[in-house]
């Protein structure tokens, strides 16, 4: 990306100095004002989103455009949003100058210079990195395959079912927080995590678990490792607070153990709301989730937080003594954590660490690094050292790689890996394993250590498959291919006899499912719907520019305070509350107040909305 930014740089810079000097008129003086404002919001954005990903806009970006920020710690990044905040004004500042500044006499050359002015421009614009990265994007939703994607989703994706094989052992399964096996190379980080690595020397290892690009944030990596499909993200909001369900359609980890008869449990140190988690695994069959709110009241100090939650020690303490409280009282369970304090982008250790440091202190990410390794392997020694370990198997993974933060230049000089460690009981002599592989296998490949045999969607046990590592990586690649397929887990609802609106409890009823609203829902001839809603959203991600957005020919109602609708309809409806608009984009739409509650039968919909 840096070569591309600082050509598209270069080229605007040319273009602005040309423009200096040329005498034109208002129109393409407005012109050239405003694709200088959108270069400079390009690369604004393209600042931001490097600053979180160092890969400038990936999938991750995407999903936090569309799925917003609730429950996220802004005050980490109070000093990014100041800086953001005063290069756009300043962008705006330096655009609308461009506008009413006054001509410099006109040079009289031959050729106009004023349409080289917008050649540089242009081209400045198509090599910016962000507009690059959305057109790679958009290109990748319209793209056509000769291939049958039917027919090779089915062949590749296993429908996930399990057997038992051999007695069955409990799961503690910790997420930890952006720990990427790369921190474990120590010609880079000398003894930074030698606490880990000697939990490792112990265990199975794989060494090769590559990073797709659907995976590049918690929820990614979580949805991918217990349900081994890519998370697709078909309604573009912080949504899946709003949906009733997470991924209903499919089977998943939880699942299949509870099916199994396992007691499961989640325990995050952050808000449950954040990017739907909560509701993921409260879908998916755990008996009990708990996150930053339903942690609280455990706590002997409940001042003692940061931005995004509980510190780990705190976390890793109360799991613990979950852990041997369900081992007294339950035959089988399993314990999910997911660590918080090597949070990009410098990380916030546990007070317990306040005498750990690498090397010399000065990169607070590595010192963070340097806790968790000390917290993890202290809290793995106290499973081990407990009378129910040689009953239990432990498993540390990376959620996803290290997203840009104070050590990202050093991580960038090794092979970026994510961490997945298996440790058994009885396993003293370590064991690793180079074959290629990835988040999507996790969930296959530790089931035989727990006693089952079994496919989870596209993953695979690394240990024992029937594909090479060339094919597993072609399968990767494809992923994208099939999006219309994965979508269908959502499990959108299909309108078999009415809608009702409560305005006043603000939820919205499809028969007898109920969701939050303001909710767009999108329909065909046969009333199945497609639903988007908006929480925490960016206003280029808002309902109403979902709606200008859509085909024309889209069937389509929404419903929205009234206030914000208004852009959306002639008439405006000045008052507060909730309205709805409801028609077909290229017809007549019909834009009405909800009054208390609103009763819509199959009849009226199909009426209102222009479906025959």
């Amino acid at each position: 990306m840096g070569f591309t930014l600082s050509i598209s740089i270069a080229l605007l810079f040319v273009a602005i100095v040309i423009y200096l000097y040329t005498k034109t008129s208002k129109f393409k003086k407005f012109l050239f004002s405003c694709g200088v404002f959108i270069s400079i919001l390009f690369y604004i954005f393209c600042f931001i989103a490097d600053y979180f990903t160092g890969e400038g806009v990936d999938n991750s970006v995407i999903y936090f455009l569309f799925f917003g920020l609730s429950g996220a710690a802004f005050s980490e990044y109070k000093t990014l949003i100041a800086v953001s905040l005063l290069f756009l004004l300043l962008g705006i500042g330096f655009s609308a100058w461009l506008f009413i500044r006054k001509d410099t006499p006109k040079i009289n050359y031959k050729i106009n210079y004023i349409y080289l002015v917008f050649i540089f421009l242009l081209l400045s614009l198509i090599l910016n990195p962000v507009a690059a990265s959305l057109g790679d994007f958009a290109l990748k939703k319209i793209q056509k395959t000769n291939l049958d994607d039917e027919r090779d989703f089915y062949k590749f994706y296993k429908s996930p079912k399990i057997t038992q094989i051999n007695s069955t052992k409990n799961l503690v399964f910790i997420y930890a927080e952006s720990i990427e096996r790369t921190y474990f190379n120590d010609s880079l980080f000398p003894n930074l995590a030698p606490n880990l690595e000697k939990i490792e020397s112990g265990s199975i290892s794989f060494t090769n678990l590559a990073q797709d690009r659907y995976s590049h944030y918690t929820i990614g990596g979580i949805v991918e490792s217990q349900c081994g499909f890519p998370l697709i993200t078909p309604s573009p909001a912080n949504s899946m607070s709003g949906m009733d369900t997470y991924l209903e359609n499919s089977v998943c980890l939880g699942d299949l153990l509870h099916k199994e008869g396992y007691y499961l449990t989640y325990m995050g140190g952050a808000d449950l709301d954040f990017a739907g988690k909560g509701k993921f695994f409260g879908t998916h069959k755990f008996d009990e989730v708990y996150g930053k709110n339903e942690l609280l009241s455990n706590l002997t100090n409940n001042s003692y937080l940061k931005g995004w939650g509980l510190y780990d020690d705190s976390l890793l303490d109360l799991s613990y003594n979950h852990f041997i409280e369900l081992s007294k009282t339950k035959n089988k369970f399993a314990i999910f954590l997911l660590t918080l304090d090597t949070h990009h982008p410098k990380g916030r250790p546990s007070e317990s660490c306040d005498k750990i440091v690498y090397q010399d202190g000065s990169n607070p990410m590595l010192n963070s690094v340097a806790c968790s390794d000390y917290l993890i392997s202290k809290f793995i020694e106290r499973l081990r050292k407990s009378e129910y370990s040689n009953n239990t198997v432990i498993v540390v993974v990376s959620d996803h790689l290290a997203l840009e933060n104070t050590a990202s230049k050093l991580l960038s000089r090794g092979t970026r890996r994510n961490l997945f460690i298996i440790n058994l009981p009885d396993n003293t002599e370590g064991i690793q394993v180079n074959r290629s592989a990835s988040t999507l296998d996790i969930g296959a490949t530790l089931l035989p250590f727990i006693g089952y045999n079994g496919s989870i969607g596209f993953g695979r046990d690394i240990l024992n498959r029937a594909e090479s590592d060339q094919q597993i990586i072609d399968m990767q690649k494809n992923l994208s291919r099939w999006e219309p397929y994965l979508s269908e887990f959502w499990n959108f609802p299909k309108i078999d006899k009415s809608i009702y609106i409560d305005a006043e409890n603000e939820t919205i009823n499809l028969d007898k499912r109920s969701f939050k609203i303001p909710i767009l829902i999108e329909l065909n001839d046969q009333l199945e719907t497609k639903l988007k809603f908006e929480f925490y959203l960016s206003e280029n991600s808002s309902l109403n520019f979902q709606v200008l957005k859509l085909n024309e020919n889209q069937s389509f109602m929404l419903v929205e305070k009234c206030g914000k609708a208004n852009v959306l309809s002639d008439k405006k409806i000045n008052s507060g509350g909730y309205c709805l608009l409801i028609g077909k984009v290229n017809q007549e739409i019909r834009y009405v107040k909800i009054e208390n509650n609103t009763f819509l039968t199959t009849k009226d919909i199909r009426r209102y909305s222009g479906i025959q």
